[in-house]
C-alpha cells in the first residue's frame, strides 16, 4: 500500500527541471504588524520558512529582549533559531540568546523559524518587543556559523508507485541546529523537495523509470551538508486494468461507450476488451443475428446525449454504432488500449476448425486483422473502421475440452501455432499491436494450452478466475474465492484464484504477464439448506436462483450484478466474509437464497494479492455490473495504480 504524507507532499509546479519534475521555491516580504517585517524565505505545498524582524520601539536600548507574536489562522511554527521559543496555542514567545540580547533604540531583533500552513503563507497578526533597559553598547555580531550539518544517512524507500516515490532518512546533527533538508535528483542542481522533516514524497515521476536521489541537510546560516549516499529507485510500471465491454449493453442496460467516460471508468482502465467477435466459416465476420450484431457494432445511431463527444451521428456517415463511439473514446483517452475479443462462451465453436491447418490459420488471422485492425468492413468504404482497435484478445472456451462445441486433441498444438501466426501478422502491420488471450481457471482446461510456449507471443493472459461454481452445481459454493478453504467439499478441484495463478506460474508463464480475473457479478442458488453453521455454505440447493442479469451470451440463471446485490440483496440477507476464501457471501434464511460475490473490500484484498505476487494486473468481467459510484473498479485502481 502506498503511504500518505499529508504534510510532506509537494506541488512541483513552478520551475521545470527537464525531467517531468518541477519545484516551487519562493521568497516574499510583507509587513506583519507595526514595527515588524515578515519575510518568507522558502515555501512549499504545506510548509514554509521565514524571518521576522522586530523593531525596538520602546525608546530605550535593551539588554535582553522578548518578542511576542500571534500566528495567523492556519499557520503553525515547528522550529525556531536565534532565540529561545515557547508556544501556547497560536501565541509564540521568543527570548534573546546571550549573543543577540542587546538592541539599540530603533534597532531590530531578528530570528527565523519554519512551520506549516493550510494553503497560504500569512504574516503574524500581532507582534511586540519588550525587555530590560540597558546602556548604549551596540549588540555584538553573532558568532559566525561556518559548520555544516552532518551528512544525511539511512536514505531509504518507504513506498513507491508508478508516478511517485516516498523517501525517509535519519536526522542530521549540527552545532547550532538543522533547519531543513533538500532532496535532489542526480544531475539536477535544484532540489525537487525542500522540507523540515525527515521524509518526503516526490511526485510527477514517469512509470518504469530509474531515479537516483540524494538528500542534503541545511542550517540557519545556509550551510549545507555534503550529499547523502545515492539511492536509486525504479518506479513500477502501471498494473494492467482490463475491462470487458459487452456490445449488448446498449440495449436493455443503456450502457454505452459514453458511460465509460461519464462514470470515470475509461480514465481508470488501461485496456478495454470489446465482447465479442464471431468466427464463422473459418473467418472473422460481423453478420446479422444470431451470428453477430452489426447494428450494435457499426450501424446504430447515437444521438448527441449518448455520444462520447456530444456530437450526434449523421445518417450519411459510413461508420456509426459502438465502433465509432469507441474511436471517440480513444481520442479522449489516448492511453486506453481497445481490443476486439474473439469467441466467448457462445462464439468459440468456430475457432477449432479455423486453426486446424497452416493454410486455415493464415487465412483466419488475415481475416481478423483485415476486419478489425485495418477496419475493412464489408459494405463500407475501405478502412472505415480503422483506428478503432489496438489489438486482438482471443477468448477460446476451450481448446480440447470444448464448451458449447466439442474440442479435439490437436487443438493444443494448433492453438500455439495460431497465436504465433497472430503475432507475426500483427507485428507486420504495426509494432505495438496487442495480443492477449483469456485462459480458464480449472486445471483440466488450462493444462490443454501450452502456456509455457504461448506466453512468448502474448502481451498478457487474462485468467478467468470466476465461475468456479455456478448453476451446474447442486451445492452452494464460492464462484471466485481467492484461497481454497479447509472445509470445502470440492477442495480437490483446486477452485480458487490462488491455485489457478500458481498453476499458470508452474506452467512457465511469467508473473508479470498474468492478469487476474475478477467478477463484477455474483452467482446465487435458491432453496439452500441452512446447514450446521446456519449460513447455507456448501449445502444442498434447489438449483440456481433467478438473477437480475441479462447476460444473453449464456442465458444462465443465478447471475446477479454487483449494483443489484449492493442495492437490494445486502439489505435482505445476512452478509458474512469467509476468513479463508477472503470473499463475502449472503444467506437469506427465509428464502434460502445463497449468494457468492465480490465487494470493494475483497477487491482490495485481491489487489494486494496481485501486488504482493508481482502479477500483471486485474481483468474485469464485466464493466456494466459495477454500481453507479464505480465502487469495485475504484477499489482495484486504488490498490494497483494509485
Amino acid at each position: 500500500m502506498r503511504l500518505s504524507f499529508a504534510e510532506r507532499k509537494f506541488s512541483l509546479s513552478a520551475l521545470s527541471l527537464g525531467l517531468g519534475l518541477v519545484v516551487t521555491l519562493s521568497t516574499s516580504t510583507a509587513m506583519a504588524a507595526d514595527g515588524c517585517t515578515f519575510t518568507s524565505t522558502n515555501t512549499w505545498a504545506t510548509g514554509y520558512c521565514a524571518e521576522l524582524r522586530v523593531t525596538n520601539a520602546t525608546g530605550s536600548n535593551l539588554q535582553g529582549w522578548t518578542a511576542t507574536f500571534q500566528s495567523a489562522p492556519g499557520m503553525t511554527v515547528t522550529s525556531l533559531w536565534n532565540g529561545s521559543w515557547t508556544v501556547e496555542g497560536s501565541l509564540n514567545k521568543v527570548t534573546s540568546q546571550d549573543w543577540n540580547g542587546a538592541v539599540l533604540a530603533g534597532g531590530v531583533a531578528t530570528f527565523g523559524f519554519c512551520g506549516t500552513h493550510s494553503g497560504t503563507v500569512i504574516p503574524p497578526v500581532s507582534c511586540t518587543l519588550s525587555g530590560s533597559s540597558g546602556g548604549n553598547t551596540p549588540p555584538p555580531n553573532p558568532p559566525a556559523d561556518t559548520q555544516a550539518p552532518s551528512v544525511v544517512t539511512g536514505l531509504s524507500v518507504l513506498a513507491k508507485a508508478p508516478r511517485s516515490v516516498d523517501l525517509a532518512w535519519q536526522p542530521s546533527t549540527d552545532n547550532v541546529g538543522v533547519t531543513g533538508y533538500e532532496v535532489f535528483l542526480s544531475n539536477v542542481s535544484t532540489p525537487v523537495a525542500t522540507l523540515t522533516g525527515t521524509s518526503a514524497s516526490v511526485t510527477g515521476l514517469t512509470p518504469g523509470t530509474a531515479y537516483t536521489f540524494t538528500v542534503k541537510a541545511r542550517d540557519a546560516a545556509g550551510n549545507r551538508s555534503a550529499a547523502s549516499s545515492p539511492l536509486t529507485v525504479t518506479t513500477p510500471s502501471p498494473k494492467k486494468l482490463v475491462g470487458y465491454f459487452i456490445r449488448w449493453g446498449v440495449y436493455g442496460r443503456a450502457f454505452y461507450p459514453k458511460t465509460l467516460d461519464t462514470n470515470g471508468t475509461a480514465a481508470k482502465l488501461t485496456h478495454l476488451n470489446y465482447a465479442f467477435g464471431n468466427v464463422v466459416n473459418g473467418k472473422c465476420g460481423i453478420l446479422p443475428s444470431p451470428l453477430g450484431d452489426s447494428w450494435a457494432d457499426y450501424q446504430m445511431d447515437f444521438d448527441a446525449a449518448k455520444s462520447v463527444d456530444g456530437v450526434a451521428d449523421l445518417w450519411s456517415q459510413p461508420l456509426k454504432g459502438n465502433f465509432n463511439q469507441l474511436r471517440k473514446l480513444k481520442a479522449k483517452y489516448p492511453n486506453l488500449k481497445v481490443l476486439i475479443s474473439l469467441g466467448g462462451w457462445t462464439w468459440s465453436g468456430g475457432i477449432s476448425d479455423a486453426v486446424s491447418t497452416p493454410e486455415k490459420r493464415q487465412a483466419f488471422v488475415q481475416s481478423c486483422i483485415d476486419l478489425y485492425i485495418r477496419g475493412n468492413i464489408p459494405g463500407l468504404p475501405a478502412g472505415a473502421a480503422a483506428g478503432v482497435f489496438d489489438g486482438i484478445d482471443i477468448d477460446w472456451e476451450f481448446p480440447v475440452s470444448g464448451g458449447l462445441v466439442p474440442g479435439r486433441p490437436e487443438d493444443t498444438v494448433n492453438y500455439t501455432a495460431a497465436l504465433a501466426e497472430f503475432r507475426r501478422q500483427l507485428d507486420a502491420v504495426r509494432p505495438g499491436l496487442q495480443l492477449s488471450i483469456a485462459t480458464p481457471s480449472a486445471p483440466g482446461n488450462y493444462s490443454k494450452i501450452e502456456l509455457g510456449r504461448v506466453h512468448a507471443y502474448l502481451d498478457h493472459l487474462n485468467v478467468m478466475t470466476y465461475d468456479m461454481h455456478g448453476a451446474w452445481d447442486s451445492k452452494a459454493n464460492f464462484h471466485s474465492a481467492l484461497y481454497n478453504q479447509t472445509a470445502n467439499p470440492d477442495k480437490a478441484r483446486r477452485d480458487s484464484t490462488q491455485e489457478a495463478v500458481q498453476g499458470h506460474l508452474a506452467a512457465g508463464v511469467p508473473a508479470s504477464k498474468l492478469v487476474v480475473g475478477v467478477p463484477f457479478y455474483g452467482r446465487g442458488w435458491q432453496g439452500t439448506q441452512a446447514g450446521p453453521a446456519g449460513d447455507g455454505l456448501y449445502q444442498s440447493t434447489w438449483g440456481a436462483a433467478w438473477g437480475n442479469s441479462d447476460d444473453v451470451t449464456t442465458g444462465a440463471t443465478g447471475l446477479f450484478d454487483y449494483f443489484y446485490i449492493r442495492n437490494v440483496l445486502e439489505s435482505t440477507g445476512v452478509k458474512r466474509r469467509h476468513p479463508e476464501a477472503q470473499v463475502p457471501y449472503i444467506y437469506n434464511p427465509s428464502t434460502g437464497l445463497w449468494l457468492s460475490y465480490d465487494d470493494p473490500v475483497s477487491m482490495g484484498v485481491k489487489g494486494d494479492y496481485i501486488l504482493n505476487n508481482n502479477l500483471g494486473g486485474a481483468m474485469i468481467w464485466e464493466l456494466s455490473g459495477d454500481d453507479p459510484q464505480g465502487s469495485l473498479l475504484t477499489a482495484l485502481k486504488s490498490k494497483l495504480n494509485p
